[in-house]
């Protein structure tokens, strides 16, 4: 698949599910900033310098901002996405926040993410939603080449053999079950993972 493809694949999606703005959505993107959030000041820091990867409505990385700042810590918040769509989407849920000063904004293709930013530049990566961008096969070498030593990347994983998942969308779930395993099995494939089984191994192999 090219990048035009590709790119206007993730167009079709962002309108497809509304800006992944449904209330639904925001509530998970809720939840998942709050453990996100209280991951990130175990760490004690003064100053976070983060990258998101893949900002989609830019909710989860408005959220995170806001959070750190009214805790009185500075932030420097990357947001970066593979369309353009998503960018106008994120510096707008950021301005409502009022955590837009000193934000940036970027279109970035996880592909081709070290040569745009550089080795071992980023502190602290984020990377979830609808797909965590950061979990692709061929995305993970790249994404820790941009991670400085020590860097902490934090993504999510939908689980797609889940009792859950498999009961609410049985009959898309089952009719691309074939296609995923033959992916997950694959070696050349460029795909996030089913399940659990193999993450840890996988993300081992990148340090």
């Amino acid at each position: 698949m090219s990048l035009n493809d590709t790119t206007q694949k993730w167009v079709e999606n962002y309108y497809k599910h509304n800006y992944w703005n449904s209330s639904k959505s925001r509530g998970v993107q809720e939840k998942e900033s709050q453990v996100i959030i209280n991951w990130l000041l175990a760490l004690k820091r003064q100053h976070y310098n983060i990258l998101e990867v893949g900002c989609g409505n830019g909710y989860v990385g408005a959220l995170i901002s806001q959070a750190l700042q009214n805790n009185g810590l500075s932030v420097n918040y990357h947001a970066t996405d593979l369309i353009p769509e998503c960018i106008e989407q994120t510096k707008k849920e950021f301005s409502l926040h009022h955590v837009d000063k000193g934000a940036l904004f970027s279109t970035v293709d996880v592909y081709t993410i070290d040569k745009q930013l550089g080795k071992e530049t980023q502190e602290i990566i984020i990377s979830t939603g609808f797909v965590s961008a950061a979990t692709y096969k061929e995305a993970v070498p790249k994404i820790f080449r941009v991670l400085k030593p020590g860097g902490i990347l934090i993504c999510d994983f939908v689980n797609h053999l889940s009792p859950f998942v498999l009961l609410s969308c049985f009959p898309s779930m089952i009719s691309s079950l074939p296609h995923r395993f033959r992916q997950i099995h694959n070696s050349k494939s460029d795909t996030y993972h089913v399940g659990s089984v193999g993450i840890k191994e996988y993300f081992m192999q990148h340090n």
